[in-house]
């Protein structure tokens, strides 16, 4: 049940909840230090106001169709682990692979690709964030603070160019980084050079984005700032690396180039199209809700 406590100090109340009764010592919330704890029933009545809220289960409580929503919730979370495991033997045989071909000269590579797979996970947040900021979880992502909010960033007039989101471009540039780089270690040719005009050619969304949050927004996005700090990496690697020819386009084949094209516009399509019908399926959820 839930009841009101004084704090330690006498002059706060707050609300807890009592878990469990076991002879003379209860189980409660503390509010204060945000733990649970064990005191005794004599001081649980002590410090209670004395209003407590209790709560019977109806006939007719529960979620509708709580079992079977149960039961398909377990069956997509399961669905999720299983294409996770797949994706990782698929990253482990690509790893090996590169190393197979290119020896210690692949560890720039494996990084560079670690790297997109963190871009992406970034951007999944990102639009995740987008779609549902006022979700728990994707607040304890990204707190609002003194001069922190992700919220001002990403729902700003900046935060779209011709009306796709930058969310939306950066997941489609990390994934199709990710992918060509898969696709071209399995065919055994890895063009560095067109990673590295690409990783220079993102360098301005870098520095617009950076000026964007510390001069006209005057806040600060944290994953905004990660995904920053992943590109800023990855021009490192490029330019340590030294993946850019004297001559451009030494070593690039069209099939390469056709190649790697495919694979970026390969997830901008699938996002620019599903993301506004998962949006309007969500819409009409929450209508048909509030009509029911």
């Amino acid at each position: 049940y839930i009841t009101q406590i004084k704090g330690r100090n006498g002059n706060i109340n707050y609300f807890t909840v009592v878990r469990k009764i076991t002879g003379d010592t209860a189980n409660i919330f503390d509010p204060e230090r945000r733990l649970w704890i064990w005191i005794s029933q004599e001081d649980l009545l002590e410090s209670s106001s004395g209003v407590v809220l209790l709560a019977e289960a109806a006939s007719d409580a529960g979620e509708k169709d709580y079992i079977l929503k149960r039961r398909q919730e377990k069956i997509v979370n399961s669905q999720i682990i299983s294409i996770s495991g797949i994706l990782l033997i698929v990253l482990s045989f690509s790893i090996i692979k590169l190393f197979a071909l290119l020896g210690k000269n692949a560890i720039p590579i494996v990084v560079f690709s670690l790297l997109s797979i963190f871009g992406v996970l970034l951007g999944i947040i990102l639009i995740w964030y987008e779609d549902d900021r006022h979700n728990p979880k994707i607040k304890q992502i990204c707190k609002s603070g003194k001069n922190i909010n992700c919220n001002a960033i990403l729902q700003s007039d900046a935060a779209k160019v011709g009306g796709t989101s930058w969310s939306v471009i950066g997941l489609s540039y990390f994934s199709g980084t990710l992918l060509s780089l898969f696709l071209h270690s399995i065919r055994g040719h890895i063009v560095l050079e067109f990673y590295a005009w690409l990783s220079f050619l993102a360098t301005p969304f870098l520095f617009y984005s950076l000026y964007y949050q510390w001069r006209v927004a005057k806040q600060w996005c944290v994953l905004c700032l990660l995904v920053q700090g992943v590109l800023l990496l990855q021009i490192i690697i490029v330019v340590f690396g030294k993946w850019i020819q004297a001559k451009f386009g030494a070593g690039l084949m069209p099939e390469d180039i056709l190649l790697a094209l495919a694979c970026y516009l390969l997830p901008f399509s699938a996002l620019t199209a599903c993301l506004p019908i998962i949006k309007r399926a969500k819409e009409a959820k929450l209508y048909k809700h509030d009509l029911t």
